[in-house]
């Protein structure tokens, strides 16, 4: 019970009037309070851990995995970002023709690369709706 009331706590927010009515400062809190409210603890699942993964890291090991020099692959990565830039007039034709391209290939990243790493366990949501307050008074 003790972790229960512990979540609505941290999912609680004060209203706006609560916070007008406190003074700057440091002060000492020392009450005893009901809790009412519903509390929703969602399933937990697990995730492909795409945003743990180092992309400065990846990027470098790939270009030299993929035998391409250094020099060569700054120069492709900068027409790249330069063609990307300019993208109005011609610049978005050759955008547009090569999208369809990049989307083929993220759905194979997705299947061959992504779905082959170790997934990772996630806690399941939690939802706090019509939490109240009250002080109890001795």
């Amino acid at each position: 019970m003790r972790s229960l009331i512990q979540l609505c706590l941290k999912g609680f927010k004060a209203d706006k009037q609560a916070r007008q009515q406190v003074a700057p400062g440091e002060h000492q809190v020392d009450a005893l309070v009901r809790v009412t409210g519903t509390v929703k603890v969602g399933e937990d699942y697990t995730t492909v851990p795409t945003v743990s993964i180092p992309m400065k890291e990846t990027l470098a090991l790939f270009i030299r995995y993929c035998g391409v020099t250094r020099e060569a692959a700054i120069a492709a990565l900068h027409r790249a970002a330069d063609e990307s830039i300019a993208a109005t007039g011609k610049g978005a034709g050759a955008i547009a023709e090569a999208l369809p391209f990049v989307e083929e290939v993220l759905k194979d990243v997705q299947r061959e690369v992504l779905d082959g790493l170790p997934r990772q366990p996630r806690k399941g949501a939690v939802s706090i709706k019509g939490i109240t307050f009250e002080e109890v008074t001795d």
